[in-house]
């Protein structure tokens, strides 16, 4: 969308993030404040762009946990409190560090710099007579040892630098999980996947009469919807469910795969349903999912995801 800027949507976000919400929620949210057509909200195709805002939403979502600067409980997002603060300081206060971040970020992509130095040019950049420069720098303090807590920033011996991307040429499926999803955000991992599948089935023989992507605060668990069609004339029905990890090595949650199973079943339409994931799936998910009877049901590991992918010729 013309004119929607990272700082724009990361203001948006700042906004609606100063009381518990939903992530699911806070995106829907995020796109009422944007008074999209009718015919933008209409189209769920995955890669139309309604889609492609939500993947914009939610990208800076995750940059902003990365930074410390939004944090996550119990699956609710709320941005950083300081005291007893009143909602208008807070988003102020959110609104600062973000303007912060993107300084550090900035400065960072062109070179790395030492704590010292990189503070005191946080500080002359931000420059702003309103706000004393300690507090200007404790901020920015802040908001580097969280970048690097969570791996959106490094440190190496004395200096600070943006992650280098480190692709081998015999870079392993495990290795190529670990480096991709890691920075997909939900919104886009769901998106991702409904054009993927929807290339692999064509890639197969399958006429794909329908893609939808239906993520949102009111999807009863499900994240997309695949109608094809094979030689026979044959209509499949594919429900799907995609859950982001955001870690390569963690398992999805039993109960999970067993409340999927519920709206598989539930469903009269459903023929299949795909169950995807980023991480990676316990035993007892596995077999739980093998003595599952009532429709076909199909576990989708990262890597796993990158086969099908690479089969089909789809690329990230």
């Amino acid at each position: 969308m013309e004119g929607l800027t990272d700082r724009k949507v990361k203001n948006i976000i700042a906004e609606l993030t100063a009381t518990p919400i939903a992530r699911k929620e806070l995106i829907k949210k995020c796109l009422d404040k944007l008074n999209l057509p009718a015919e933008i909200l209409k189209d769920r195709q995955p890669g139309a762009q309604l889609n492609k805002i939500k993947c914009q939403f939610g990208n800076a979502v995750t940059e902003l946990l990365n930074s410390g600067i939004l944090i996550q409980k119990d699956d609710m997002l709320q941005s950083r409190q300081d005291g007893n603060s009143d909602k208008t300081t807070v988003v102020a206060n959110v609104k600062r560090d973000i303007e912060i971040e993107k300084i550090i970020y900035d400065i960072l992509s062109e070179k790395q710099m030492d704590r010292k130095c990189l503070l005191a040019e946080v500080v002359r950049i931000f420059n702003s007579s309103d706000l004393d420069k300690n507090a200007v720098r404790g901020d920015a303090g802040r908001i580097i040892d969280g970048a690097v807590k969570n791996k959106a920033l490094v440190k190496t011996g004395n200096l600070y630098g943006k992650p280098a991307e480190n692709i081998s040429d015999n870079e392993t499926l495990e290795q190529k999980n670990k480096r991709l999803f890691k920075k997909i955000s939900d919104e886009e991992l769901v998106d991702k996947t409904i054009l993927m599948l929807k290339e692999w089935y064509s890639f197969k023989g399958f006429k794909v009469k329908e893609a939808l992507n239906t993520d949102g605060p009111q999807d009863n668990g499900i994240d997309g919807i695949l109608k094809l069609v094979d030689g026979l004339e044959y209509t499949e029905t594919i429900l799907i469910q995609v859950k982001n990890l955001h870690n390569a090595e963690r398992n999805v949650k039993l109960c999970e795969v067993r409340e999927f199973g519920g709206v598989l079943a539930a469903d009269k339409d459903a023929t299949k349903g795909l169950f995807v994931t980023s991480g990676k799936y316990h035993n007892d998910t596995v077999k739980f999912v093998k003595s599952y009877k009532t429709k076909y049901y199909v576990l989708i590991d990262g890597v796993q995801w990158l086969k099908l992918a690479s089969e089909c010729g789809y690329e990230i």
